[in-house]
């Protein structure tokens, strides 16, 4: 929980300290001259978006943006806050970097409810927006590293050792690395 608070913190003042910017396009502006808007709403897959689910983001700057995110991860509901910066803002293919805090891990096994668990805590990663025409939609690509915690970790050799025992069957090792896609629209 101290690392959420860390996290929330860090991008308040991000999102603070861009207000300032003397840079800073209004909303009018941004919508002018071609560029995302500072709010858009994105359906994904992946755990920047809860799971299977939708996400809200706002940019009061060309470059940083905070977002929220609700979805179905298969066992309940997952939710995700957190960061994005942009680094190229203004380019049809947009790299960024993000960080968040929610849902990073689940395990679901058919009959056996007591190892049916989802896991909360930060993720990072790099990414990509994917512009088109003129840039009212884009396609949103991040891979994202999950920071996972030490229940994730005890869980899920227990299910591999019941895997082991053959008591479950389709047992899939988690990967360390973490896809989301998404498609957002600009409000």
């Amino acid at each position: 929980m101290k690392t959420f608070f860390v996290f929330l913190l860090a991008c308040t003042a991000l999102v603070a300290n861009a207000q300032f910017d003397p840079d800073y396009k209004s909303k009018k502006d941004v919508l002018n001259d071609d560029q995302p808007s500072p709010v858009n709403f994105g359906i994904g897959l992946g755990i920047s978006y809860g799971g299977v689910g939708g996400r809200i983001s706002v940019f009061p700057v060309d470059r940083i943006g905070i977002f929220g995110a609700v979805g179905y991860n298969f066992h309940k509901v997952g939710y995700n806050v957190g960061g994005v910066v942009r680094i190229l803002p203004k380019k049809k293919i947009c790299p960024v970097l993000m960080g968040m805090y929610g849902y990073n891990g689940v395990i679901v096994i058919d009959g056996m409810d007591e190892y049916n668990k989802t896991y909360y805590g930060p993720s990072f990663g790099p990414g990509m927006e994917i512009r088109f025409k003129n840039n009212q939609k884009y396609l949103n690509v991040e891979l994202l590293v999950p920071i996972r915690s030490q229940a994730w970790f005890d869980d899920i050799d227990a299910v591999r050792t019941l895997y082991n025992q053959g008591l479950i069957q389709n047992f899939v090792e988690p990967l360390p690395v973490l896809l989301s896609v998404g498609y957002h629209i600009r409000f």
